[in-house]
């Protein structure tokens, strides 16, 4: 059982409280599903919940409390996100949210649409893109290179479930830990 007293969310960096899964899926009021396959070493280390949302944490280190080692997802955090259609009313659109997101993304190159055990999902490698900060005018104060980590997105049409996967995995990794979702 995961530590109930510990306060963190070291994959967003802001302070909640963290709580055992038993107590995460009962304040979400959902019923959920969780990957049965992850990488080798890694564990449950965290449950966040919210209306109609419940994020897991995973990694192959401490995250939470006392001794912590783990962070960040460069750290080797693993997030997984449920959501419900009361958080996330793009779930009834289905493979076409998908198409809609590649199509106005920065970086359409950079998405696969396809699907995992029947329902679509949609991923993009980890990489690195530009952090661009600018006055209101539009001159640049700061520019650099940024790496972001890999996510896969799937739409549980038959449960309505909108599930996220993210972390510096490569895109199949989390395709392989998605197909075990259940």
């Amino acid at each position: 059982m995961l530590n109930a007293t510990a306060i963190c969310d070291a994959s967003n960096g802001f302070i909640i409280k963290s709580m055992s899964l038993e107590e995460a899926s009962k304040e979400a009021a959902f019923a959920y599903k969780s990957p049965k396959s992850l990488p080798t070493g890694y564990s449950l280390e965290d449950a966040i919940s919210h209306k109609g949302m419940i994020t897991l944490l995973y990694s192959p280190k401490k995250i939470c409390g006392p001794g912590q080692t783990a962070q960040t997802y460069s750290d080797g955090i693993l997030k997984f996100i449920t959501e419900t259609p009361e958080q996330n009313n793009e779930i009834s659109k289905g493979r076409a949210y998908f198409e809609e997101f590649k199509k106005y993304s920065d970086y359409p190159e950079r998405i696969s649409i396809f699907e995992i055990n029947g329902n679509p999902a949609m991923g993009w490698e980890s990489g690195m893109k530009k952090s661009i900060v600018k006055f209101d005018n539009g001159t640049v104060i700061s520019e650099e290179d940024i790496s972001y980590p890999a996510q896969l997105q799937i739409i549980d049409t038959t449960n309505q479930r909108f599930y996220v996967l993210k972390g510096y995995f490569q895109l199949d990794q989390l395709t392989q830990i998605a197909k075990s979702i259940g």
